[in-house]
């Protein structure tokens, strides 16, 4: 009876720490993004602005056609600008993810650091950066975008979804 008894005490006591292991280890981790200035998919306009508030992730491919056709337009003498509302008159849609910086700073990690990092890629920004903002369910805490400045220096960004621009 008594080794029963002392069999079922283990068991509990190893479901409670599997319990405990498994909260601990499903909380929501911070995710990371590597900004590329030569990516093929996207361009970051403004990245290297010390007064940098907000990042931006554009379609590279809608972006440098926008930037042609402006050229364009100005050589023509045909372009216009409205601050006030942030357009111009070229009625070209480009397609943007905006990110508020919310804190900077220079950090230093090292290729095993980096590699115990949850890294993610373009598409997942896309498909799931927003979900806090709309109140939804998200399986990350905070989103940094990482900045190679030198060998094993970079600047990082802890930064939140604002909005889409289509």
């Amino acid at each position: 009876m008594k080794n029963q008894g002392t069999m079922s005490v283990n068991k509990i006591g190893i479901l409670i720490l599997f319990l405990i292991s498994s909260l601990c280890f499903s909380q929501n981790k911070d995710v990371y993004f590597l900004l590329d200035k030569n990516n093929p998919i996207y361009v970051v306009p403004g990245l290297f602005d010390n007064k940098l508030d907000y990042i931006n992730l554009t379609i590279r491919k809608e972006y440098e056609y926008h930037e042609k056709k402006v050229k364009e337009a100005k050589k023509n003498g045909t372009y216009s600008y409205d601050k006030e509302s942030g357009r111009d008159n070229l009625n070209i849609s480009v397609p943007t993810m905006e990110f508020r910086i919310l804190s900077k700073e220079r950090i230093v990690l090292d290729k095993c650091q980096l590699q115990k990092l949850r890294w993610v890629d373009f598409d997942w920004l896309e498909s799931e950066s927003w979900k806090p903002l709309a109140g939804k369910e998200s399986d990350f805490k905070n989103i940094h975008f990482l900045n190679k400045l030198d060998n094993d220096i970079y600047m990082s960004y802890k930064v939140g979804r604002t909005i889409t621009v289509p």
